[in-house]
């Protein structure tokens, strides 16, 4: 079995991946209901499929809120980088984490993804994230 996970694009509403140009700012809802098998370095935003307003790829993606609901479990947030870059490390966390000018990726090397990993899962462990990302062109 695995771990029964979601990502949901919450705005741009109904966004699949399309690489329409014109949006700034992203909303992504992520879910996990775990059997015990977990998560280790899964893509949760590409940043390959995202276009900025004039229709490139974003050099860089920005974290700008984090609302998480973490029960019996750890998540590790991260860009994609060589070293890999943690944005964020929850622990049964509740509530909403706002950053003042947001979290850039300031790495180099790799793609730049945010990936997730999960430590300490257990049967019925359980994520529920929303993330507020803005992308840099």
């Amino acid at each position: 079995m695995a771990d029964a996970v979601t990502t949901q694009w919450v705005y741009p509403p109904n966004w699949q991946g399309e690489t329409e140009p014109g949006w700034r700012r992203m909303i992504v809802h992520l879910t996990n209901i775990s059997d015990g098998a977990g998560e280790t370095a899964v893509v949760k935003v590409n940043k390959g499929e995202l276009r900025t307003k004039q229709g490139r790829e974003p050099s860089k993606l920005v974290v700008e809120k984090i609302v998480p609901q973490i029960s019996g479990m750890a998540v590790t947030l991260a860009f994609d980088r060589v070293p890999v870059e943690t944005i964020a490390v929850l622990n049964d966390a509740s509530g909403c984490m706002e950053f003042d000018g947001g979290l850039v990726d300031p790495g180099e090397g790799g793609t730049g993804d945010i990936i997730l990993t999960t430590t300490g899962h257990s049967s019925g462990d359980s994520y529920d994230i929303i993330l507020h990302i803005r992308l840099k062109d």
